[in-house]
């Protein structure tokens, strides 16, 4: 019989038998040094990584709760004070929320810096906290986006009004209009426009037609411009009249407003809007229609019988004994609402002096004085009555 070869007999084995692997050599010193070498950069770097995306989570909270504090310290005045009185409260309330806005931007700016710095040098991919980071940089720009927002709003739609609207139904005697204001007065402005179409029986159409109905000295020595349904102001120097509409502009044709529209003193330059309406709701630009509305407001008269009173109730509230009024005429009256009078002193002796004076309304009561003898009473042009 043959003998049978095994088929393993040519390999090698150890000395406790194991076969080791075909084709591998083993490693030598060297070889396992070096790849020690490559796995340590390894673990390094995900360590920094790793730190560096807890440095972008922590300025991205930081730079979130930062914009918050700034929007909220915008809008607590807006909600506790209304935004009528933001100009007097800013006064004292800026001097605190001022720092706290300027520095809020640049923190806000320095830790979205940061947080693209990490990202891009430790190649970490965009997530939740980079935008928390970019919303903290849009709260603590609030304030200035607002006002940004806001005059788009004013530039591209000049007929919404953002600061105070208000709304009156008469107007005061001539005198008393812009009495505490005599840069410009948007009351004085509307009736002026309003008496001057009473009494003149046609619509005003520039600023020629009304200036003498008008009482802010700032109109009268040209510092102020008014137009009638014109182009919307585009500075604090501009008064707009619009006819026949509320400041509720859209809401169309009303024949029983006219609105002035103009901007807000505290320099925010918002539209602000004064409208009046003819308290009984009727046609003020039919002047037959609303002829007893007019006389309500401009046709204050007095009469001798008053003026006589008047001059009495002086005479002794000074206590002056020696002389009373005898006969009084009135001589005329002039647009901006003075009256001449010429009235009589009659002394305790018979004798009689003729004088002059200067009668109008204010706050609602007739009051007069009496002018130097070289004053000029045709200044006024007084028309005879």
């Amino acid at each position: 019989m043959g003998m049978k070869m095994d088929p393993d007999f040519n390999k090698s084995t150890d000395q406790f038998g194991a076969t080791p692997p075909i084709n591998q050599s083993p490693v030598s010193p060297m070889q396992q040094a070096a790849q020690d070498q490559v796995a340590q950069p390894s673990i390094v770097g995900d360590l920094k990584r790793e730190r560096a995306s807890k440095r972008i989570k922590r300025c991205s909270i930081i730079s979130l709760i930062v914009g918050c504090i700034v929007l909220i310290g915008y809008v607590l005045p807006y909600i506790f004070f209304g935004e009528e009185n933001l100009a007097v409260v800013y006064m004292a309330y800026y001097m605190v929320y001022g720092p706290i806005f300027l520095c809020g931007m640049i923190v806000c700016v320095v830790l979205f810096f940061l947080t693209l710095i990490n990202m891009a040098k430790y190649k970490i991919k965009f997530s939740k906290f980079v935008v928390m980071a970019i919303i903290g940089v849009l709260l603590a720009f609030s304030p200035l986006l607002y006002n940004g927002i806001r005059k788009l709003i004013r530039n591209s739609d000049p007929y919404v009004a953002k600061g105070m609207v208000s709304t009156g139904n008469g107007c005061k005697p001539f005198t008393s209009r812009a009495k505490y204001d005599t840069y410009a007065n948007s009351n004085d402005i509307m009736c002026g426009y309003l008496e001057a179409f009473y009494k003149n029986g046609k619509e005003p159409e520039i600023q020629q037609d009304i200036i003498s109905y008008i009482n802010s000295s700032g109109v009268k020595n040209g510092d102020i411009k008014i137009t009638i349904d014109g182009e919307q102001p585009k500075d604090q120097h501009h008064f707009n009249i619009v006819t026949r509409h509320s400041c509720d502009y859209y809401k169309g044709e009303d024949n029983s407003y006219v609105s002035v529209w103009f901007y807000e003193s505290d320099g925010n330059m918002a539209y602000r809007c004064d409208a009046i309406r003819a308290s009984d709701g009727s046609n003020i630009y039919d002047l037959e229609q609303s002829k007893e509305w007019f006389a309500d407001q401009f046709d204050v008269e007095i009469n001798s019988d008053e003026a006589r009173k008047v001059i009495e109730d002086k005479r002794k509230e000074q206590g002056d004994d020696t002389w009373m009024t005898g006969v009084v005429e009135i001589a005329g009256k002039s647009k901006d609402g003075y009256y001449w009078v010429a009235y009589e002193e009659v002394k305790n002796d018979g004798t009689t002096t003729k004088l002059d004076a200067l009668f109008h309304r204010e706050n609602e009561i007739w009051i007069f004085e009496t002018p130097k003898t070289d004053y000029d009473f045709n200044k006024h042009n007084f028309k005879n009555l």
